[in-house]
C-alpha cells in the first residue's frame, strides 16, 4: 500500500450499494488514483471485485444481468430458524467470478468490515479468504444467515460500521473519498380515519351550528376546523410488516452510526447519491442506481483533482 494514498471507502446499503458502482465509473475515467479500498456489506461486495481486477464496466454488466426473478430466487427461504437467505447462495454466485482468491493476491490493498455476533466487535478482514470476507460482511441479521469463519460467526458489518471512514483514518489515509448509501428512515404512512358514521353525522353538525359559525369569527383562521378535523384524531400509524419493521430499524441504527463516525472522522470527499427511492432488496434497478452514482461524482471531480494535485497525488 501507498503510504497516505487515497482511500476509497464503500458504505453499507443493500442495492442501494450498486451506485457504487456509478462512483467507480466516474473515477475511473477521470484518472483519479485509488490506492485501498475498504467496504462494509454491500460496499465490501463492489469493493471487492475492483479489487480483484473487474472494471466498473465489468461490474455494471454482472449487475444488470440480475433481474426481478433472480432476486425471488435468492429470497426463497432455505433456513428461515437463522435468516431468510443462505450464505451459500451468496457464496456460490460470488465463486462464479471470485473464486479461491485470498484478499493478499488482489490488485489493492483491500479491507472489509463485519461483525462478531459473539462480542459484538468490529472485525476487518484484510487477508484470507475474499469470498468468505465478504460473505461475512454483508450477512444482514434476520435476513441472510450468519456466516460461520475462522471459528466465529459474522454478520452484516454494517451493524458496527455502515460507512468506515474510521478505518480509513486509522490507516493514515492521506485522502479520503468516502461514498454514503445509508437511506434515512423512511416516514411510516397513515391508515385511513377510522371515524364511524354517527361520528362523522355529529361532527358535520357541529361545523353547521349557528354558535360554532359565530365562534369562529374570533379564533384564529383554521383553528376551528383544525379542532373539529376527526382525522387527527382518529388516525394512527400503520403497522409495519416484520421486514418493514427490519429494514426501518437498520436505517435508524445505521445513520445514527453513520452521522456519529462522519463527526469523528470527516473524509475529505463525501458522495451521496440519491438512493432515497430505493428499497434495499431492489437489486434488479441496476440501471438507476450505477447512473445515480455515476452523475453524482462527476460534480465533484473538479474539485478532486485540485485537492489530489495540491497533496501531490496526482
Amino acid at each position: 500500500m501507498k503510504k497516505n494514498g487515497v482511500a476509497l471507502v464503500l458504505g453499507s446499503g443493500g442495492a442501494r450499494g450498486l451506485a457504487h458502482i456509478g462512483v467507480l465509473k466516474a473515477l475511473v475515467r477521470f484518472k483519479i488514483p485509488i490506492d485501498l479500498v475498504i467496504g462494509t456489506s454491500m460496499g465490501a461486495f463492489i469493493g471487492g471485485f475492483f479489487c480483484a481486477g473487474y472494471s466498473p464496466e465489468e461490474m455494471a454488466k454482472i449487475a444488470l444481468s440480475v433481474d426481478k426473478l433472480f432476486t425471488l430466487k435468492m429470497l426463497i427461504p432455505s433456513f428461515p430458524k437463522f435468516g431468510i437467505i443462505d450464505t451459500e447462495k451468496i457464496r456460490d454466485f460470488l465463486n462464479q467470478y471470485l473464486q479461491n482468491l485470498n484478499i493478499e493476491d488482489l490488485k489493492y490493498p483491500f479491507f472489509a468490515v463485519a461483525t462478531d455476533l459473539v462480542s459484538g466487535k468490529e472485525v476487518i478482514f484484510n487477508s484470507g479468504s475474499l469470498v468468505d470476507s465478504i460473505v461475512s460482511s454483508v450477512a444482514v441479521p434476520g435476513l441472510v444467515k450468519p456466516h460461520y469463519y475462522k471459528k466465529r460467526y459474522f454478520v452484516d458489518g454494517g451493524i458496527v460500521n455502515p460507512l468506515p471512514v474510521s478505518v480509513a483514518s486509522k490507516l493514515r489515509a492521506k485522502y479520503i473519498i468516502a461514498v454514503n448509501v445509508t437511506r434515512s428512515p423512511i416516514k411510516i404512512k397513515n391508515i385511513k380515519t377510522k371515524s364511524s358514521d354517527k361520528f362523522d353525522l355529529v361532527i358535520k353538525r357541529i361545523k353547521k351550528s349557528y354558535f360554532i359559525n359565530k365562534l369562529s369569527d374570533f379564533l384564529p383562521e383554521n383553528m376551528l376546523s383544525n379542532l373539529l378535523d376527526e382525522k387527527d384524531r382518529t388516525s394512527e400509524p400503520e403497522y409495519p410488516n416484520m421486514l418493514e419493521t427490519l429494514f426501518q430499524s437498520f436505517s435508524i441504527m445505521e445513520n445514527q452510526l453513520v452521522n456519529l463516525y462522519l463527526q469523528y472522522y470527516p473524509p475529505n470527499l463525501l458522495i451521496n447519491p440519491p438512493i432515497q427511492n430505493f428499497h434495499m432488496l431492489e437489486f434488479y434497478r441496476s440501471k438507476e442506481l450505477i447512473e445515480c452514482g455515476e452523475k453524482s461524482t462527476y460534480s465533484k471531480i473538479p474539485n478532486l483533482k485540485k485537492d489530489l494535485k495540491n497533496l501531490n497525488l496526482l
